[in-house]
């Protein structure tokens, strides 16, 4: 976990030369990130050192994947902690700055069925639960058997109450919440890899003393 903590701090130093003259002016950058998500935890304090070393504080606001995706665009807060690439082609108040913080590695994870998911099209004829707001979820689950959560315990809890064969997460959420819960839930093996990066604002980012909504 460190060594994966350090690769990312050495790819997001660069950040700091593409941070806009306005949030430089900011006292405190507010960010919104994915609530019991160990992904977004890691992303968050790699963020927080590239900002750190140009003066400026971030605070973490934890919420639902959708709800945090909504306070960033909406302007409520000032930026995303970490999203897929082209996150901003639909949510257009979105900028996204084009250094990786972080990367995830997309999985499968069940609790009946033991095969490897070895892409995509592998998990077609099995029920299939995704978080709402996890965009590459959200778009590789179109055309299956698909149920949404609202959030990533909402989600295990489906696989583990066989309401659904299996469960999209990030590897490293899905192998924290199967220590944490003594879980016989198994990892399937890797299905791809997504870089994220940094969404911020595009308009009316705020100011000292502005008000925090548009």
């Amino acid at each position: 976990m460190k060594r994966r903590i350090l690769l990312h701090s050495l790819l997001a130093i660069p950040l700091v030369a593409c941070v806009s003259p306005q949030l430089i002016a900011q006292d405190v950058l507010r960010i919104a990130g994915v609530e019991s998500s160990a992904d977004s935890a890691a992303g968050a304090l790699v963020l927080e050192e590239a900002y750190r070393r140009i003066g400026i504080s971030i605070e973490i606001e934890w919420l639902a994947p959708a709800e945090a995706l909504e306070a960033a665009n909406s302007g409520r807060l000032d930026a995303d902690l970490q999203r897929i690439d082209g996150i901003n082609q639909t949510f257009t108040n979105l900028v996204q700055v084009q250094i990786p913080v972080n990367f995830l590695e997309a999985a499968a994870f069940s609790k009946d069925h033991r095969f490897t998911a070895s892409g995509w099209a592998s998990l077609e004829g099995y029920s299939v639960g995704y978080v709402r707001g996890i965009v590459f979820a959200e778009q590789r689950a179109q055309g299956l058997d698909a149920t949404p959560a609202s959030d990533y315990e909402s989600l295990w809890n489906l696989l583990e109450a066989g309401d659904i064969d299996v469960a999209l997460m990030p590897r490293i959420s899905g192998r924290t919440m199967a220590r944490e819960r003594s879980s016989d839930i198994i990892d399937m093996d890797g299905v791809l890899e997504i870089l994220l990066s940094l969404s911020l604002r595009s308009r009316k980012q705020r100011l000292p003393g502005s008000p925090s909504g548009d």
